[in-house]
């Protein structure tokens, strides 16, 4: 797969880069939670979960798309010949 398509103005975006936007943003939102919480001294194990469940969710509708974008690609491919 090739990744998303963009404007070429705006560089070469993947798939792998979204999901790892999306994870690093849960993390961070999830960090944020938990230091406002004062019974929980250690909250490493919780924000992991979090990551792998965000990541996980953006793997399952990013590899649709990525799958949808490449039928779509075949479907012109074989119509433009």
């Amino acid at each position: 797969m090739d990744g998303l398509p963009v404007h070429p103005s705006f560089g070469m975006t993947t798939t792998q880069d979204i999901k790892d936007l999306f994870k690093r943003f849960a993390s961070y939102m999830t960090i944020i939670y938990f230091q406002g919480k004062d019974e929980l001294h250690y909250y490493a194990v919780p924000v992991v979960l979090v990551c792998l469940f965000a990541f996980f969710i953006a793997h399952c509708f990013l590899t649709i798309y990525e799958v949808w974008f490449a039928m779509l690609r075949s479907i012109l491919k074989v119509l433009a010949s």
